[in-house]
């Protein structure tokens, strides 16, 4: 049920039903942006209905370079004006950029109603759930799970 769409070491995109759920905690790269706005493509043409993106960035996810952001920054918006899709970002409140990267999210956001920021994995859980409905909590705990195990030892 938990399928495997992209996993490099520190970086893993896992789907589970109409979610998915992304764990980066080391370096973002070309490639793997690349591939996983690929996925992403992909995973909203086969998923018809509400959907949802759990994007966890841990305590050691290094800030990414300006010409990645900006690619990154333009496939959030794609994603964040699918009037289907729910996304939250969950940034771990233990990383020193913390501050920065909540702030950046925001701003690529531009306060749509179909998205939340948070410092809680639970918390952005809980409400990606309710958001997208028709889904069970613990299936996106047990996705985050195995997103953030992968991404440490891929």
């Amino acid at each position: 049920m938990i399928e495997p769409l992209y996993i490099e070491r520190g970086h893993a995109l896992l789907r589970v039903l109409n979610v998915i759920v992304q764990v980066r905690t080391g370096p973002m790269t070309t490639i793997g942006l690349e591939a996983i706005l690929a996925a992403t493509l992909r995973f909203r043409a086969e998923v018809s209905g509400k959907r949802g993106a759990l994007l966890s960035i841990g305590d050691r996810a290094e800030m990414v370079s300006p010409i990645l952001r900006k690619r990154q920054a333009q496939g959030l918006q794609d994603l964040l004006q699918d009037p289907l899709a729910s996304v939250c970002i969950v940034i771990d409140k233990a990383n020193p950029a913390a501050a920065l990267y909540r702030a950046l999210a925001r701003s690529d956001q531009r306060m749509a109603s179909n998205s939340m920021v948070c410092e809680s994995v639970e918390e952005g859980i809980r409400w990606l759930a309710a958001a997208v409905g028709d889904i069970d909590v613990a299936l996106i705990v047990e996705a985050e799970k195995q997103a953030r195990a992968a991404a440490a030892g891929a």
